[in-house]
């Protein structure tokens, strides 16, 4: 349901990030919120404990603005602690789902912290925002 925002990488096809989905199934750090009346995911992360970031988050889209998103991220923050930074690559504030992408960061205290270009092809050769959260509270 939210492929279409990511600058076209078919995400339910794509190999390398099958490959992490089940990696993160397997260490427990893939999250998602579940609606109670059928099997709809409307928001899924995943994220890494060893280098403290948010590796994927997304939320269904006729379900955003309604704090899946925020409960995502405060669950990570709550498993990752306060001690160190938090951090967080996203869309350029110029693409087309990068501007919502940075205010809802944004609203959690990330800041953005540079421009990175996408030399490993891992973001469908797009650069990218690094953002971070320094203090966590």
């Amino acid at each position: 349901k939210v492929q279409d925002v990511f600058h076209g990488i078919d995400l339910y096809n794509d190999k390398k990030h099958r490959m992490a989905v089940m990696k993160n199934i397997k260490r427990a750090t893939a999250v998602y919120v579940q609606n109670d009346s059928d099997t709809d995911i409307l928001g899924a992360m995943l994220y890494s404990p060893s280098s403290r970031h948010i590796g994927w988050l997304a939320v269904h889209p006729n379900h955003r603005r309604t704090g899946i998103g925020t409960a995502l991220a405060n669950y990570l923050i709550r498993e990752l602690g306060v001690s160190e930074p938090i951090l967080v690559k996203t869309f350029l504030e110029s693409d087309e789902p990068g501007e919502s992408a940075h205010r809802f960061y944004n609203s959690l205290g990330f800041e953005q912290e540079c421009i990175v270009d996408d030399k490993d092809g891992r973001n469908a050769g797009h650069p990218f925002h690094l953002l971070i959260k320094k203090e966590c509270l």
